[in-house]
């Protein structure tokens, strides 16, 4: 398509069209009404084929962010899973391990402790990454496990990390949803820290949930952003983009996800321990001896013909 000047000044407009044997057809449109409308849609179509290609871009950025985000926040919950004595036995939902499993790992744990030798492997470094501790413990590695425990101790900050990158990418999506206008994108500021404080205030409070609700919390804003695209979409009577649709649908996993994971904390958080407990220590001869006399004291107090005597009606002989 083009317009075409002529010597005497005036501009013609010519369509080309590519006919089914592959040859290229132009047809005279002159410089009347149609050949105007035909211009204006074929310059909208490019303007909207412009639009598209700087929205898929951005989707494809975001949707990176997102994955990347998703992805890490779920290894470090699997990490703090298997550390706490959890496993997932053929993706069929997280449970404690069996008293012999447990067993096993103390005892490697007792001779990981003890100064027994330790393959270079087995310390979280930058040649051994947290992938692969987690991939080893979900094949039911017990010396991964081991390690795994000790990484979690020696950094405790894992959690602040996660906050700091939690709170920029619900920033971004806030961002991508409001655009320049400011005041709504202090509304959405706002309604977002009143969603994130009310699903806090609803759990325990520990910090492994608490970095499970930051993440369900930019999930629930991605779905919120595919789905104001979409209603743009319909509402102007556009077809909805291919990659649209796929980058929704992976939004939708995403949030599913999420919801999953802080629904499992809240299943075991009465039975899991704190996190500044999730590494277990060795105990000591002294805390042995302590436990053994503590439990004596009990069976002792707890005597069951005490319960016998004061049931009874009838005097007890003394001889």
């Amino acid at each position: 398509m083009a317009w075409e000047k002529r010597q005497n000044g005036r501009k013609y407009f010519y369509l080309c069209r590519r006919m089914p044997d592959g040859r290229v057809h132009k047809q005279y449109l002159g410089n009347g009404l149609r050949a105007e409308m035909e211009s204006l849609r074929l310059e909208s179509k490019a303007f909207q084929k412009q639009v598209d290609s700087q929205l898929r871009d951005r989707i494809v950025e975001l949707d990176s962010m997102a994955e990347d985000y998703a992805s890490s926040t779920l290894l470090l919950l699997e990490a703090h899973l298997y550390a706490a004595g959890y496993h997932d036995p053929k993706r069929r939902g997280w449970r404690k391990r069996r008293s012999v499993q447990m067993n096993k790992s103390a005892e490697c744990e007792n001779q990981e402790q003890g100064g027994s030798d330790l393959e270079p492997g087995e310390w979280v470094s930058e040649k051994v990454t947290l992938d692969e501790v987690v991939r080893r413990c979900r094949d039911g590695d017990q010396d991964a496990l081991v390690t795994l425990r000790r990484a979690m101790k020696e950094h405790p900050d894992l959690f602040s990390q996660r906050g700091h990158i939690a709170a920029k990418v619900q920033t971004e999506w806030v961002r991508a949803l409001t655009g320049h206008d400011l005041f709504e994108r202090e509304v959405m500021f706002n309604r977002t820290r009143e969603l994130r404080q009310g699903l806090i205030e609803e759990g325990t409070g520990s910090h492994l949930e608490r970095l499970m609700v930051d993440h369900l919390v930019a999930t629930h804003l991605e779905q919120g952003f595919h789905g104001l695209i979409e209603a743009r979409c319909v509402g102007k009577g556009i077809e909805l983009p291919k990659f649209e649709v796929e980058a929704s649908q992976r939004a939708a996993r995403r949030h599913e996800k999420a919801l999953a994971a802080l629904t499992t904390i809240r299943a075991l958080a009465p039975r899991m321990e704190s996190h500044a407990e999730l590494v277990s220590e060795e105990p000591t001869e002294e805390k042995a001896c302590e436990q053994t006399t503590s439990h004596a004291y009990a069976y002792a107090e707890n005597n069951r013909m005490t319960a016998v005597f004061d049931r009874t009606r009838h005097p007890v002989p003394l001889n």
